[in-house]
């Protein structure tokens, strides 16, 4: 198993809207403070991809492409205005289409690196990938067991994190991800659960650091 990474001493998020941060939830314990600027340390803003035609109808894509709605690919061009005054190093993307047209759109404003990575797909929704939430009541009781399980999504987050560790050290990056897998990753870094984390709107951005654990990792390679 692999050992999880230090968890930061303090974290924020942040959701983006109408052209201003708007901060509304602190993970932090009441004691936290700021920490020191490090090498050795990786600072992550966490964004959703835009608004696609599937989310208007409330379908479950998963791993489907997915289509950006004429909303989302205005949201994603706000969303790269709104990054124009953040000191980032990378863009890594989820290999979605949905999500890399996100990427392609903010990135015509910030000229970044891209590096697609599919351990940031969404959940793989299995047999229910492509239901209308609207016509079919879907419960985590009657989940199928091929539907992506919640051991299995933390364990591809905490993967994701020793990957960013072992090979972006010391690096501002933006993750372009997907709702439920965004939560995965605020929960492994946090210590918590995907259901302790409030849900992820469409271009909303949270931040994050991670460090490196006290002893040195195997370093995994990009799937």
């Amino acid at each position: 198993m692999i050992q999880q990474a230090k968890v930061v001493i303090f974290s924020f998020t942040a959701k983006f809207g109408a052209g201003n941060w708007v901060f509304f939830r602190n993970f932090a314990p009441s004691n936290a403070v700021p920490p020191l600027e490090s090498p050795s340390m990786i600072h992550l803003l966490i964004a959703r991809h835009g608004e696609t035609l599937e989310n208007a109808r409330r379908i479950l894509q998963g791993q489907l492409p997915g289509h950006l709605s004429p909303l989302g690919r205005e949201q994603a061009l706000r969303l790269g205005a709104q990054l124009q005054g953040e000191k980032l190093d990378l863009i890594v993307s989820s290999d979605l289409q949905r999500a890399m047209d996100t990427t392609q759109l903010l990135n015509s404003l910030l000229h970044l690196p891209v590096e697609p990575c599919s351990l940031l797909r969404e959940r793989d929704w299995g047999p229910l990938t492509g239901v209308c939430t609207e016509e079919q009541e879907v419960r985590p009781d009657d989940f199928p067991e091929t539907v992506e399980s919640q051991p299995h999504l933390m364990e591809r987050a905490h993967r994701l994190i020793a990957y960013l560790l072992a090979h972006h050290d010391g690096k501002r990056l933006l993750l372009v991800g997907h709702g439920y897998f965004n939560r995965c990753i605020l929960a492994a870094i946090e210590g918590l659960t995907p259901h302790d984390v409030p849900r992820w709107g469409n271009t909303e951005v949270r931040r994050a650091q991670i460090a490196q654990p006290d002893e040195p990792e195997p370093q995994p390679s990009l799937p």
